[in-house]
């Protein structure tokens, strides 16, 4: 209600006769704006409708104002000046000041956006035209298009940053983009924000699944497959390895009918990926050769460098640490060559996990302070909670136990956020660790139920048999 009076008092009014909450919370969600009136008259004090009539119809609306609610009636999250100025860069700042000063408009961090009660009326009742619709759409979507590969790159964090504080925005124009007759541009800007998904734990494949639908209608092959492939790999963020097979096979199927070499080692790499965090080690080995084969014959050395960095990681399982550290700086190498700072951490990162288990533990903490601020500038949540993770490991090392339960604490809360079940577990796990007790006890269990929720039953056995 954003602390709206009148609707504050017409939705009590229709509780009044409410036993339960919930129903006239289902009301709400199927009527919203319908809802906030009393009796049938149209007095300003008895209905919402009335009383932002009054002000829309009133002299002191301008043309401008009535223009700029219209839009903000679709956009929930409002607008910041620069998009402001972009969308209205001759009215923009009159017609705020127009809607402001009739109490229509909220401006907070320097974001404007109309009262929840006042949008749900106007997202109803007063829609843009097409043009107008148009527009808002187009800007929309050049931004996901634009903003959505950079996360996890270069100017990544301003780049999540941007995105999620029009996330409602963005869902908003891309459901209208894709009920467009040419919804191909919709489907691009979708499959832009695979990144930004994983980046942020922001999450929606509503979007996508509709996406993949659209693009199988149209015969569109290629984009049916990228959609299933975002899908099968956000679902294995999630820890959703048996949706994330279904997906990562179908769109392996579809490149691979197309000849679509490129994707077809996308989905080689993904599948190793799985394969080597439930600990199907050999399984990972082979698709992480095949991948490797594959982006070498389209020469892509961004795909060659994740394999070569993946085939450190299983080095490192083997307990062949020569060989993993020489597979990192390899993998390490390549990534400076191409400018990709995400993977310089990720090696960086795996480099000080590999000092960590020999003698030298601030060689350790060289690496991971030099890669902490990298992953904190890609706007890598995930980098980010791995190298706090590693950090309080090396805290434990040092027997400093306050300071390493204060680290994957903090790890813990950045897991959680991005819900990654792996990751939540074996923090957990590394917590009971340096606990005792109840604590202990407590910690152990929860890492049991969330491998075990996960599917991640091997975990299980190699750490909390003796429970």
């Amino acid at each position: 209600m954003d602390g709206h009076p009148l609707s504050i008092s017409l939705l009590a009014y229709q509780a009044q006769a409410e036993s339960k909450l919930d129903r006239l919370y289902r009301r709400w969600q199927s009527k919203r704006a319908e809802l906030l009136k009393r009796g049938t008259g149209d007095h300003k004090d008895l209905n919402l409708a009335a009383s932002i009539n009054l002000s829309v119809e009133s002299p002191e609306m301008q043309p401008e104002g009535l223009e700029l609610l219209k839009a903000l009636g679709q956009l929930p999250d409002g607008l910041g000046e620069e998009d402001l100025l972009a969308l209205f860069p001759d009215t923009g700042d009159d017609a705020a000041a127009n809607l402001l000063q009739l109490g229509l408009l909220l401006e907070n961090a320097g974001r404007l956006r109309l009262l929840k009660p006042v949008r749900e009326h106007t997202r109803v009742l007063l829609p843009p035209g097409e043009e107008q619709m148009d527009k808002l759409m187009a800007h929309f979507l050049r931004m996901a298009k634009k903003m959505g590969p950079r996360a996890g790159a270069e100017g990544g964090r301003e780049a999540i940053l941007e995105l999620s504080v029009n996330w409602g925005n963005i869902l908003n124009m891309l459901d209208i983009a894709l009920a467009k007759d040419q919804p191909l541009d919709g489907i691009d800007a979708v499959i832009a924000l695979a990144d930004f998904q994983v980046f942020s734990g922001l999450r929606d494949t509503g979007q996508l699944d509709k996406s993949e639908l659209i693009a199988k209608e149209f015969g569109d092959k290629n984009r049916q497959a990228n959609c299933k492939r975002v899908l099968g790999n956000l679902a294995y963020r999630k820890s959703d390895i048996e949706n994330a097979i279904i997906h990562l096979e179908h769109a392996m199927s579809i490149y691979e009918e197309t000849d679509d070499l490129l994707g077809v080692a996308h989905c080689l790499w993904s599948f190793g990926d799985m394969a080597f965090r439930i600990q199907e080690y050999e399984k990972a080995h082979i698709c992480f050769e095949k991948a490797l084969s594959k982006y070498k014959r389209v020469d892509n050395l961004h795909g060659q460098a994740n394999c070569v960095r993946s085939l450190g990681d299983l080095a490192k399982t083997e307990l062949n640490y020569i060989k993993a550290r020489d597979l990192f700086r390899t993998a390490l190498s390549i990534y400076q060559r191409i400018g990709n700072l995400l993977g310089q951490a990720n090696c960086i990162g795996s480099l000080g996990d590999l000092a960590l288990l020999g003698p030298d533990n601030n060689r350790a903490r060289e690496f991971f302070q030099k890669a902490l601020p990298m992953f904190e500038k890609l706007g890598s949540l995930k980098g980010q909670a791995n190298i706090i993770s590693s950090l309080g490991n090396l805290a434990k090392k040092e027997n400093d136990l306050v300071l390493a339960k204060q680290l994957y604490d903090k790890a813990l809360s950045i897991y959680r956020k991005i819900q990654d079940a792996f990751s939540i577990g074996r923090t957990l796990f590394y917590l009971s660790q340096i606990t005792k007790g109840k604590e202990q006890k407590a910690h152990r269990e929860a890492a049991r139920q969330t491998w075990e929720k996960a599917g991640y039953h091997r975990l299980i056995g190699e750490n909390l048999t003796d429970d």
